[in-house]
């Protein structure tokens, strides 16, 4: 076989051949990492203190940090660093921090409040001082900075100055041990100071003291480059162990104890060291192991079981009396564990890589190189291990194999068994990539029969229980098959996997019912066996760290031990681990804060709250405790308890005014404990409150007053109404019969000054025509006149032609002064106007513009004046210029116009 070496990490608590004691001795549990992004990007870790109630806090660059489990919060204190803390109980405390160090005390919120205590702070005199211890002796509290120590007792302070210079304090058994420059190692026992040793005495060279522990001996001595030493009567005496020398290597830098019997070292270069009393080494764990970072800053030990381990990045938590143990290929050397197997002694595991043994007690010792062999002819993924008859029977992404004489041989070439199980001694059935394959045992040898039909699909379970079969097909459901004689399937019926609201479920055949497990809650069949039915939550959901997906239980390899495959190795789980865990702390509420859409409010036990944020949220929590289950109710609103949940927090929403109390109790280990309450109450709103009833009563007989006065006045208003409409309506009859009467008068106005323009028409129109018969006598009497000039010439009476040509002269001139003087009085005012204002106008001007102004038509102006149409048209603009007109400027508007002007 081929040997494999790998580093594992590892917890095996309670293995049957390890040393019997209280502290587990092998291994590290469950390591739950923390990045600085986890927790507000608070910065480095200095000290850290966990209170009765099971809440961490941490002393970092950014203020103090404090974390229940499930919520980190940030209480920002002091302008520097906070470097050290000191617990007085669970709601008060003191840190030191740079240039000052003070009290933090909860408020009726449980939030904290600092207060400085450094009189000092503001002044030069504490410019150097950083206060890197806080200790507690009795009810005193010690502040230590490099050049001096602070006692604050009873609201005082008394300061002791150093000797040269602290480098480190310590506390143990209610003393302080301090570390200076000049004096060496000194206790101060909260009244003085006194040395004890000068280190540089005993080794010839000077140490730094990180951390010390009183022991039966005298104290243990802890240093950063020189290892482990015994204080004892005023000799220090190194001390030659296993740990020692790797802390010389990799620098001690913090120091914690466990339980009274254990140690845990934390170093710059190297991680933590977990070691007994006697310091030999119980487990080291560094980054490669787990952790994110090397350099450990801090260590504390809380009641609840848990070493806490401040990192130059980041902060980890480690379960120490967990009973789990991971195993962890950091080289990639075996794989990720997939299926496991004991037998006789041996251990088996199937990886993505192949199947590998190693003896079972080599799990146990404590060497941190363990050796795994891998099978030859294995390479590939192994997806099942089965002990069968005697035989181990493996299967393989390749197909069926049976383990014979160290070596795999092949069974069966189909690609991809899932599942084995024997339902008899003779018959064997696979969940393979595609259906399920029976075999038969002939001649000491499995030899395949067929595929049974209808499966079809991947089913990676698949068991035979009282002539059922049952089958897990990932992504599809479960399938329940009646089987006739030689394992043919009658009937099925298919649960898909809605039925169990999951994407994932595993079938549980280990009790004397079948169940369907998911990752939230267990199903089982109800009392007619058809149907799939809630039978309660799925215990520690999430307990187990990368676990593949697909897997909800553990695979059990013996009585003892159960097996989960995870991410890059695999995980064991201790059944029959009887240690006593610490016990859990006791539930917490929180926080309790009442909200709408635009508020937020914290509460107090006791408070009340308005109807407007009538809204509750209750946050509770068993601090620093896993797998914990909740059971909450509101007495007044819904008196029965809920159902069980790992969830820690309720809402309550739009709650009626009223009293209410809160109750939540939580089960550990299946034991329920002592309930947590919170009492609050719902106000009325102000229209519903006993003054406001009040109001109302007021308001309605006030309101009845009010409406008889009003009725009485609006009545005399209607009366008084009818008054003033029966005037006015009198009024607009008067109005209404005088607009008739002006209407009437006005239309007998238009009617004579219609009349008056007809007969100003007419007369225009006859005065023309006689114009017109006048310039025709004119013309004939000037034709007379001609001839008679021609008769002249010849012989007759020269005086009787004498006389008629002088009486033809004065006719033309007789008739032409009469029409002037009939224009003259139809038109008088406007040609006396025209002739004023234009004195270029003829004869003819103004007698067109007589007939213009009167309305005439170009074609009746043309036969008046005895002319063309044209020659009208050609004359008005002629006298459009002689008026200076504009082209779009209207003659006949301009000319009534200064008619009148």
């Amino acid at each position: 076989m081929d040997r494999i070496t790998i580093i594992i990490i590892a917890l095996l608590v309670g293995l049957p051949s390890l040393r019997a004691q209280k502290f587990p001795s092998k291994g590290i549990p469950q390591v739950s990492n923390y990045t600085p992004e986890a927790y507000g990007n608070a910065g480095k870790v200095w000290r850290i203190a966990s209170a009765d109630n099971g809440i961490v806090y941490f002393a970092t660059d950014r203020g103090l940090l404090e974390f229940d489990g499930a919520r980190w919060q940030r209480f920002p204190g002091s302008k520097g660093f906070t470097r050290s803390i000191a617990l007085a109980s669970d709601s008060i405390f003191y840190t030191g921090a740079d240039k000052d160090f003070g009290r933090w005390r909860k408020d009726e919120l449980e939030r904290f409040r600092y207060t400085s205590l450094n009189p000092f702070r503001e002044s030069t005199r504490g410019l150097n001082q950083e206060f890197w211890g806080t200790h507690r002796i009795d009810e005193d509290i010690i502040f230590v900075s490099f050049d001096n120590i602070y006692v604050y007792r009873n609201e005082q302070l008394t300061q002791i100055a150093a000797p040269s210079r602290f480098t480190g304090s310590f506390s143990s058994s209610n003393k302080v041990y301090l570390h200076d420059e000049a004096e060496g190692l000194m206790v101060f026992d909260g009244l003085s100071l006194t040395p004890l040793l000068d280190l540089s005495t005993p080794t010839g060279f000077s140490m730094e003291v990180v951390g010390m522990q009183e022991n039966e001996g005298g104290a243990l001595v802890v240093t950063r480059n020189q290892g482990l030493f015994q204080f004892n009567g005023g000799t220090l005496e190194p001390i030659d162990n296993e740990v020692s020398s790797f802390l010389r290597r990799d620098q001690a830098f913090s120091f914690t104890v466990i339980e009274e019997t254990h140690y845990a070292f934390g170093t710059i270069l190297n991680g933590v060291y977990i070691t007994d009393a006697e310091g030999r080494i119980i487990q080291h764990i560094n980054k490669q192991k787990g952790l994110l970072n090397n350099t450990i800053l801090s260590l504390h030990y809380s009641e609840q079981g848990k070493l806490w381990v401040g990192m130059d990045f980041g902060i980890a938590a480690i379960s120490l009396w967990s009973d789990l143990a991971y195993f962890l290929d950091q080289r990639g050397q075996v794989g990720t564990g997939q299926t496991a197997l004991l037998v006789d002694g041996v251990f088996y595991l199937g990886t993505n890589q192949g199947l590998y043994t190693i003896p079972w007690e080599d799990l146990e010792n404590d060497d941190q190189v363990i050796d795994f062999q891998l099978v030859p002819g294995s390479s590939g993924q192994v997806w099942s291990l089965e002990y069968v008859n005697g035989n181990i029977l493996c299967g393989h992404d390749l197909g069926l194999f049976q383990l014979q004489n160290g070596r795999l041989e092949p069974l069966h070439d189909e690609p991809g068994v899932l599942f084995i199980t024997s339902p008899d001694d003779d018959h064997l059935i696979t969940g393979n990539y595609n259906g399920v394959s029976l075999f038969e045992l002939q001649n000491g040898k499995w030899t395949f029969l067929r595929k049974i039909p209808p499966l079809q699909g991947a089913v990676n379970q698949v068991f035979v229980r009282d002539n059922l079969l049952w089958a897990n097909l990932p992504n599809f459901g479960v399938i329940k098959a009646s089987l006739g004689e030689d394992y043919q399937i009658l009937d099925q019926v298919i649960y898909p996997l809605d039925t169990f609201g999951a994407s994932q479920v595993e079938l549980d055949l280990s009790g004397e019912s079948v169940r369907v497990v998911t990752h939230r809650e267990i199903y089982g069949l109800g009392e007619k066996g058809d149907q799939f039915m809630p039978q309660g939550i799925t215990p520690h959901p999430d307990r187990i760290n990368n676990l593949l997906p697909g897997t909800l239980l553990p695979r059990k390899i013996n009585e003892d031990f159960g097996f989960y495959p995870v991410s890059n190795g695999f995980a064991l789980e201790n059944i029959a681990y009887t240690g006593q865990a610490p016990a859990p702390p006791p539930l917490k509420i929180r926080t309790v804060t009442a909200f709408n859409n635009d508020t937020i409010r914290p509460l107090q036990n006791g408070e009340e709250v308005p109807r407007r944020i009538g809204n509750l949220r209750f946050d509770y929590i068993v601090p620093q405790h896993d797998g914990v289950l909740y059971q909450y109710r509101l007495v007044n609103y819904d008196d029965t308890w809920s159902e069980w949940t790992h969830q820690n927090s309720a809402e309550f929403l739009n709650l009626d005014a009223g009293v209410y109390e809160f109750q939540v109790r939580a089960k550990t280990e299946e034991e329920v404990g002592t309930p947590a309450t919170f009492s609050l109450s719902v106000t009325v709103p102000w229209y519903r409150s006993s003054a406001a009833f009040i109001g109302y009563g007021l308001l309605i007989l006030g309101g009845i007053v009010l409406n008889h006065r009003w009725q009485k006045r609006r009545i005399r208003r209607q009366q008084q109404a009818v008054l003033e409409r029966e005037k006015h309506s009198l009024q607009e009859r008067a109005i209404i019969q005088e607009r008739d009467n002006m209407t009437r008068r006005y239309q007998m106005m238009e009617d004579a000054i219609a009349d008056v323009k007809k007969q100003l028409r007419s007369k225009t129109i006859e005065l023309a025509k006689k114009a017109k018969e006048s310039e025709e006598k004119s013309r004939v009497l000037i034709a007379m006149k001609e001839k008679i000039a021609a008769l002249d010439k010849g012989d007759g009476a020269p005086q009787r032609l004498g006389e008629l040509k002088r009486m033809l002269a004065h006719f033309p001139e007789t008739e032409d002064s009469s029409f002037e003087l009939q224009m003259e009085e139809l038109h008088n005012e406007f040609l006396s106007i025209m002739s004023s204002r234009y004195p270029d106008l003829t004869n003819y001007d103004l007698r067109l513009c007589a007939y213009l102004k009167t309305g005439l038509s170009t074609r009746e102006i043309a036969g008046l004046m005895n002319v063309l149409p044209s020659s009208v048209n050609v004359s008005r603009s002629r006298l459009r210029k002689k008026l200076g007109l504009a082209p779009k400027e209207d003659l006949y508007k301009f000319l009534n116009g200064v008619a009148k002007a």
